[in-house]
């Protein structure tokens, strides 16, 4: 008699495809170790809230149900890739957030990028987690070009309602 984590082992994750992880959980168990990983490690704690962001985008159902939550993953990670992360335009856009705008929630697209996390929790280098980290944002990034326009409107709107933060959009 084999029990559910071992029936599905090697199946990958229903949301984001990562292998190995066989169920929701074993994914979210990769999650918690990177989390705690970019608090604890100071060579990549400044990607923690692209981190945070790549995640959600790759797991919607829990992460992105509202469209203010959608809309702050997304222009997260724009900022992360397109701006370099800029800790001002976070702030300016919790900020904004916070106003409750009136935002349209677009379709979230079905494939979320072809990196997951798994292709970054096995490695122990600090500076090969930081490249493998930037590479997994781009690719998350690169998933959801179908919603980059109204990121970056978003982006724009933000800045409007901060009274400019010096963004500029790609």
């Amino acid at each position: 008699m084999s029990n559910d984590a071992t029936s599905n082992a090697g199946a990958p994750c229903p949301s984001c495809g990562a292998v190995p992880a066989a169920r929701f959980a074993d994914c979210q168990a990769m999650w918690d170790q990177l989390l705690a990983e970019s608090f604890s490690n100071f060579a990549y704690a400044r990607l923690h809230r692209a981190i945070v962001d790549a995640y959600s985008l790759q797991h919607p159902d829990p992460y992105c149900k509202s469209a203010k939550s959608y809309a702050a993953h997304l222009t997260g990670i724009c900022c992360a890739v397109e701006h370099g992360d800029t800790p001002e335009v976070n702030a300016a856009m919790q900020r904004w957030l916070s106003t409750n705008p009136e935002l349209d929630k677009p379709d979230v697209p079905v494939t979320r990028g072809r990196l997951t996390i798994a292709s970054v929790i096995e490695l122990r280098v600090p500076s090969e987690i930081t490249a493998a980290l930037e590479v997994w944002f781009e690719d998350v990034w690169r998933a959801y070009e179908a919603q980059h326009g109204v990121t970056r409107e978003w982006i724009q709107r933000l800045s409007a309602a901060d009274g400019g933060t010096g963004m500029t959009t790609a």
